[in-house]
C-alpha cells in the first residue's frame, strides 16, 4: 500500500540551491602517475592521469613528508602537481589519492627515492649501444611490447654495483620484470627474476672482476611488455641487502642486524621503533654508500628475543630461550632444521607463529611445538599464508621444544625467520566489507553508508566505536554495536553547510566493559590483480579516505513504518527520490545491511519517476528488537544514503497453525486452522489458504481477536492433481496506526487420492456366509484342574 512520505527541510534547501549540472559527474579515477616517483628532499612535477578529474582540488597523502604545493587542472583526463617531498620522506611507495569536487580517487602509488632521477633515454634496445647511466642513479622507464631496455655502467675490480627495479610494487599493472646483467665480453652473469625481498620484483648485488663496461638489461620476465609497464630501474653503490637476521627487536631499544645477500655490508644497529604490541614496521639500511631504495619489513616486539646458536639442528641441541619472547635463525643449507627450547608457564597458553614470507624471507616455514615429554602440542605449514601459526597451552616449568624446517627442505643464506611466542590476547579488527577502495564521498546535504565489520578475537561483548578526525560539519551516526553483531551500517552525513574537504578518518573499536580491549581500522587495498582475482600487491591502510563533494543530483528518503514486521512476515519499505532540475536518471537501490533473519531485495526507482518500494521477507527465526536500517541509491556515478529509520521486528500478532487434511479427487474437505493472538488488533481482518495446486480453490475467511479456529473449505476439482502437497500456509494481513502488517503461518498439508475405479465403486460387498451355531460340547474330565 501507498503510505504518506514528507520531505526534510533541508532536503528541499539543497534541492533549490545547491544542485548544478557541473556536479553530475562521475567518481574520479586514477590510472596512473607520472612520472612514477622521485627525490625526496625537492620538489617534482608529476602528472596524475585518470578520467573525470577536471573538478580536483586536492591529494590526500596515507603516510607523512608528502605536500601538495601547486595544481593545474590540464583537462578531465590530466591533472599536473608539483610535490613538496621532504628530507625524511620514508624511501619506496607511497599511497595517494585525488580529491575533487564530486569524490575521491582509487588509491595510486607514487616512489620517493634517494639517488638521481633520470628519465630513459631513447633508444636504448641495443646492448652495444646501450646509453651510459652514472652510478647512483634512478632511470625512470617503461617496458613495451617485446621490448629490453638497456643500460650501461662502468665498473673496476672490486667495485659493487647494486641494482634493484621497482615495477609491480608500483602498483599500476601485474608487470613483471626480469633483470640481466652483462660482463664486459658480454656474458651474461645474473639473471634475477622474482626476489623474494621484493615480490614480483627484481634485485641483485655484484662485485666487479674485471675492469669495462657492465650492461643491465630490463625486460618482462617472458618478454611481453605493455603500454603501463612502467618501473623504476635503481643502479648504484647503495646498500641493498636481500634479507636480515634478526628480522625484529624489542620495542624502543637499538639492534643489531645483520645483513644478508650484500657482500658490501655486513652488520648495522638499527633503532627499533616503539609499540606497545608485536606489529610489523618498515626499517633502511644505511651505510656510508647510501640507504637502499626501499626499506624492508621488520618485527617490533615488547618481549625479548634470542638468536639461534649452532649448532641446533637436533633436539637435544636446541638454542634455550624463554617466553613470552621470540626466537630468529637462518635454514643456512638445504635439509637444515632449527629447533630452540624454553620452559613452559604452567596454564599459560599462547600464540606461536614464524614470521617469514611475510618479511620477505624465501622460507615456507613448518613449524612444531613438543612437550615435555615429546608429544607434539603443534603443527602447521601454512595457516599465516606461507608462514606457520598455531596456539599452545604450556602445562608445566618443563622444557619445551620449537623445530622449524623448510616445507621443502630448502635452505640458503636468506633462509631468515623469526618465531614469536605472544601471550593470548583479546583483539577487535575492523574491516569495511563491500568498500574495497576504504573510501566514502559524501555529497553536501547528504549521506554516505559504510559497513564495519568487527572480527573479536578472544573476547565477546559490546563494543564503543569512535571516528577520529571527520571534517566540520561531518558525523557518524549509528546504532550501538551489541554483542551478537559482527557488521554494523555507519551513516556518515554532511551537512548542507559543510565545506568542500578531504580527510583520512580513524575508526577505533575498544570494549564497552574493558576499554582496554582495543582495536582500529586495517584492511588491505589491492592494487594489482592476477587471473581469478590472485592477490598479487595489495596496500595496507589503516584509515578511510573520506571526501565531502558538491551536492548529488538526487537524495532518497524512506517512510518510517509504524508497524513492526513480525517473523514470518513481510514488509515494503517506500522509497521516494528528490531530484534536481532536469537530473531523470534511474536510480538503483538496494539494502546493504538487514539484522539477522530478515532478508531485502533491490530496487530501481524509474527515469524520471520519485518512488518505489523495497521488499523485506523476515524468517521465523528474525532478530527481535528495533534495528536502524538504511536504503543506499546509485546513479550517475554518485552513491548516497536514506537517513535510518528504526525497523522492529516482533513476533507475530497472531499465528494460525494449518494441519493436515484428506480426501480424493473431486470431493470436497474441510481443514481447521486454529488462531492464536499474541498481540492485541482491533478490526476484522481475512486470512487466505494458500500454496495449494491448481483445480483446488479455498475462499478466504473473516477473523477477528475473538476468532479461535477457522475452517476453510476447500474445492476438490476432479482435474486436481493427486498426492501430497506440502507447504500450505495462512496468510493474513492486518492493519494498524494505518498501515498493514502482513503475517504468515505454514506447516498445513493437503493428500488428494485418487478414486476408486467406477466399477470397483459400484461392486456391493459379498456378504459373509452365516456361521451355524454348534450345540455346547461336553467338557473333557482331567485330573489336572488347569489342563
Amino acid at each position: 500500500m501507498r503510505v504518506p512520505f514528507r520531505s526534510s527541510p533541508f532536503l528541499l534547501f539543497a534541492m533549490a540551491g545547491l544542485w548544478t549540472s557541473e556536479s553530475w559527474s562521475a567518481s574520479p579515477t586514477l590510472s596512473v602517475i607520472l612520472p612514477r616517483g622521485a627525490a625526496r628532499g625537492a620538489t617534482a612535477e608529476v602528472v596524475f592521469h585518470g578520467a573525470n578529474l577536471g573538478d580536483a582540488v586536492d591529494l590526500l597523502f596515507h603516510e607523512p613528508g608528502l605536500s601538495l604545493a601547486k595544481m593545474e587542472v590540464v583537462d578531465s583526463n590530466q591533472v599536473k602537481c608539483v610535490l613538496g617531498i621532504a628530507p625524511d620522506t620514508p624511501l619506496g611507495p607511497q599511497p595517494v589519492r585525488i580529491r575533487t569536487r564530486t569524490g575521491i580517487s582509487n588509491l595510486a602509488l607514487f616512489s620517493v627515492g634517494n639517488l638521481r632521477e633520470l628519465a630513459e633515454p631513447e633508444p636504448n634496445d641495443d646492448p652495444k649501444n646501450a646509453p651510459e647511466v652514472p652510478l647512483d642513479s634512478t632511470v625512470n622507464g617503461r617496458v613495451t611490447s617485446e621490448d629490453v631496455d638497456f643500460y650501461a655502467v662502468q665498473l673496476k675490480p672490486g667495485d659493487r654495483l647494486a641494482v634493484e627495479i621497482e615495477a609491480l610494487r608500483l602498483g599500476t599493472v601485474l608487470f613483471d620484470p626480469k633483470l640481466r646483467l652483462f660482463g664486459p665480453a658480454g656474458h651474461e652473469l645474473i639473471a634475477e627474476d622474482d626476489t623474494s625481498l621484493c615480490a614480483q620484483d627484481a634485485a641483485f648485488v655484484h662485485v666487479a672482476e674485471a675492469t669495462g663496461r657492465y650492461t643491465v638489461a630490463v625486460s618482462e620476465a617472458a618478454y611481453g611488455g605493455a603500454e603501463n609497464d612502467y618501473y623504476r630501474l635503481h643502479l648504484g653503490r647503495f646498500p641493498r641487502p636481500l634479507a636480515m637476521s634478526p628480522l625484529g627487536g624489542v620495542s624502543a631499544a637499538t639492534t643489531t642486524v645483520t645483513w644478508l645477500g650484500d657482500p658490501g655490508i655486513s652488520t648495522e644497529t638499527l633503532s627499533v621503533p616503539e609499540t606497545s604490541i608485536p606489529r610489523t614496521v618498515r626499517v633502511s639500511s644505511k651505510s656510508q654508500a647510501g640507504e637502499s631504495p626501499t626499506r624492508l619489513r621488520f618485527r617490533s616486539s615488547p618481549y625479548p628475543g634470542i638468536l639461534e646458536s649452532e649448532p641446533n639442528n637436533q633436539a637435544d641441541q636446541a638454542t634455550p630461550g624463554s617466553i613470552p619472547g621470540a626466537f630468529d635463525g637462518i635454514l643456512s643449507q638445504a635439509g637444515d632444521e632449527d629447533f630452540f627450547q624454553f620452559p613452559g608457564i604452567p596454564g599459560q597458553s599462547f600464540e606461536v607463529r614464524v614470521w617469514a614470507r611475510e618479511l620477505g624471507s624465501p622460507l615456507d616455514s613448518v613449524l612444531a611445538v613438543f612437550g615435555p615429554d615429546g608429544g607434539a602440542l603443534l603443527s602447521d605449514d601454512d595457516s599465516a599464508g606461507i608462514d606457520s601459526v598455531g596456539r599452545i597451552t604450556t602445562s608445566s616449568t618443563a622444557t619445551h621444544r620449537i623445530e622449524v624446517r623448510d616445507h621443502l627442505g630448502r635452505g640458503g643464506p636468506l633462509f631468515s625467520y623469526r618465531v614469536e611466542v605472544n601471550p593470548i590476547r583479546p583483539t577487535v579488527n575492523l574491516t569495511l566489507l563491500e568498500n574495497k577502495p576504504v573510501q566514502a564521498a559524501v555529497p553536501r546535504g547528504n549521506r554516505a553508508l559504510l559497513l564495519l565489520s568487527a572480527q573479536r578475537n578472544d573476547f565477546g561483548g559490546a563494543l564503543n566505536l569512535g571516528f577520529g578526525r571527520l571534517p566540520d560539519a561531518v558525523r557518524a551516526e549509528h546504532q550501538p554495536f551489541r554483542e551478537d553483531l559482527s557488521t554494523l551500517p555507519v551513516l556518515i552525513s554532511a551537512a548542507t553547510e559543510a565545506q568542500i574537504a578531504g580527510a583520512l578518518v580513524d575508526i577505533t573499536a575498544a570494549h564497552s566493559a574493558d576499554p582496554s580491549i582495543t582495536g582500529r581500522l586495517s584492511q588491505d587495498v589491492v592494487l594489482v590483480y592476477g587471473d581469478n582475482e590472485v592477490v598479487f600487491l595489495p596496500q595496507r591502510v589503516d584509515r578511510v579516505a573520506l571526501a565531502v563533494t558538491d551536492p548529488a543530483p538526487f537524495e532518497i528518503e524512506m517512510h518510517q513504518p509504524k508497524v513492526p514486521i513480525v517473523r514470518g512476515g513481510a514488509m515494503d519499505l517506500v522509497v521516494r527520490a528528490r531530484r534536481a532540475p532536469g537530473f531523470a536518471d534511474a536510480i538503483d537501490l538496494r539494502v546493504p545491511w538487514t539484522p539477522s533473519g530478515v532478508g531485502a531485495g533491490t530496487g530501481i526507482i524509474p527515469a524520471g519517476a520519485t518512488e518505489t518500494s523495497v521488499h523485506l521477507d523476515a524468517g521465523s527465526g528474525a532478530a527481535l528488537g528495533t534495528w536502524k536500517l538504511a536504503v543506499t541509491g546509485s546513479s550517475a556515478g554518485w552513491t548516497v544514503a536514506t537517513p535510518f529509520i528504526d525497523l522492529e521486528v516482533s513476533e507475530p500478532w497472531v499465528t494460525f497453525e494449518v494441519v493436515k487434511a484428506e480426501t480424493e479427487r473431486g470431493k470436497p474437505v474441510e481443514m481447521t486452522v486454529s488462531l492464536t493472538q499474541a498481540h492485541p488488533f482491533a478490526g476484522t481482518f481475512k486470512a487466505e489458504l494458500l500454496g495449494y495446486p491448481g483445480g483446488i480453490s479455498v475462499p478466504p475467511l473473516d477473523f477477528t481477536r475473538e476468532t479461535t479456529a477457522l475452517q476453510f473449505p476447500i474445492t476438490v476439482t476432479p482435474e486436481a492433481p493427486s498426492g501430497k502437497h506440502e507447504g500450505l500456509f495462512v496468510r493474513a494481513i492486518l492493519e494498524a496506526s494505518g498501515e498493514t502488517i502482513l503475517h504468515q503461518s505454514g506447516g498445513g498439508q493437503l493428500v488428494v487420492y485418487d478414486p476408486l475405479p467406477p466399477e470397483l465403486q459400484q461392486q456391493q460387498p459379498t456378504p459373509a456366509p452365516a456361521v451355524e451355531a454348534q450345540a455346547e460340547q461336553p467338557k473333557r474330565k482331567t485330573r489336572f484342574p488347569n489342563g
